[in-house]
């Protein structure tokens, strides 16, 4: 067993911090496969758990990470054995069960998939959950009727972890996509990953009160709520839907039922956390495969965990662009 570095989340007195400290394996929970962590990264949700919001995990001491790419020491299943490279994406890590900004996980052999062809371990954290969660959005409007072909599509959050991989999937698909964004000086960021039109969000919740707005685009990813949300729900075209991945402005919704009745659009809720093991699997098939997208290394800001409190405040604040993905060996 071996001693390791980890950012850990404890209560005093009521009050919530976390620090860097040094943790052993062998305090791991039960589990079928002894992971040693390689790279992670930070999630909206990971954020949330480093400032102490209690919804997230109320359970301390707790290690936040809901992402992990590394390499087998342990097996007790026959599908994995030490040396295997492989990801752990969702699935209760850094939730139910200590995560990966650990040196070291111990998960159950379900939550645990081979390390897809053609995807490194930095490549798989530039993923990560967030990229899980818009893969699964794209999928699920295809689904829901959404065709490309230069039709309109828009992203909320566009440059934010979870919206600038939903936007580089969209315009790989072949939609023209609109990229909703905090500040437009980032504006050059969303076109280089994919966007055809930048809007601020102040711009794009004030045009108009109406119960409806003119149907503008086909499809939709949202990752903020409240405002932005209602008005794309107004703007969506008939049988448009808008995938929504997260709640990071509010987690409120007012709008009319009219769009739902009148033009017959979707809301389609994305939980990547928790999605069936067979869904995971096949967004990771296409983000390797058919989905490649060769702007990954654009979106990675690569860091060390001494510099992970610094980041996580700063997720929160809104100030990151891209993915964060930590190097466990730095």
């Amino acid at each position: 067993m071996s001693a390791y570095r980890s950012f850990v989340v404890g209560e005093n007195n009521g009050a919530v911090s976390g620090e860097i400290t040094i943790r052993n394996s062998r305090d791991l929970p039960p589990g079928d496969v002894l992971i040693k962590v390689k790279y992670s990264s930070l999630n909206y949700f990971d954020a949330l758990a480093m400032a102490g919001d209690k919804e997230i995990s109320g359970r301390y001491p707790h290690t936040p990470g809901m992402d992990a790419a590394g390499v087998v020491l342990e097996s007790s299943c026959a599908d994995f054995h030490p040396g295997d490279e492989v990801v752990v994406a969702g699935c209760g890590l850094g939730i139910d069960i200590p995560g990966g900004f650990g040196e070291y996980v111990r998960v159950p052999a379900e939550c645990v998939l081979p390390l897809p062809t053609g995807l490194t371990m930095k490549a798989c954290m530039t993923v990560g959950s967030d990229g899980l969660a818009a893969a699964l959005a794209v999928m699920n409007l295809m689904a829901a009727g959404g065709r490309s072909g230069n039709d309109s599509a828009v992203v909320s959050g566009a440059v934010s972890g979870m919206g600038c991989i939903a936007l580089a999937l969209l315009s790989k698909c072949g939609f023209r996509v609109t990229a909703v964004v905090k500040d437009t000086a980032d504006a050059d960021f969303a076109k280089t990953v994919g966007a055809a039109e930048v809007v601020s969000c102040e711009k794009f919740t004030d045009m108009g009160a109406g119960s409806m707005l003119p149907d503008k685009y086909a499809v939709g990813v949202d990752t903020l709520g409240g405002g932005v949300l209602s008005s794309i729900i107004r703007s969506l075209k008939k049988s448009g839907s808008v995938a929504v991945c997260s709640a990071m402005v509010s987690d409120e919704l007012a709008v009319s039922l009219r769009p739902l009745v009148l033009r017959g659009v979707n809301i389609l809720g994305i939980n990547a956390a928790d999605c069936p093991a067979a869904l995971r699997k096949e967004s990771w098939h296409r983000l390797a495969g058919e989905w490649y997208l060769k702007v990954l290394p654009m979106l990675c800001t690569e860091i060390s965990l001494m510099e992970l409190p610094e980041y996580g405040e700063r997720f929160l604040k809104g100030e990151i662009k891209g993915r964060i993905v930590i190097n466990h060996e730095l």
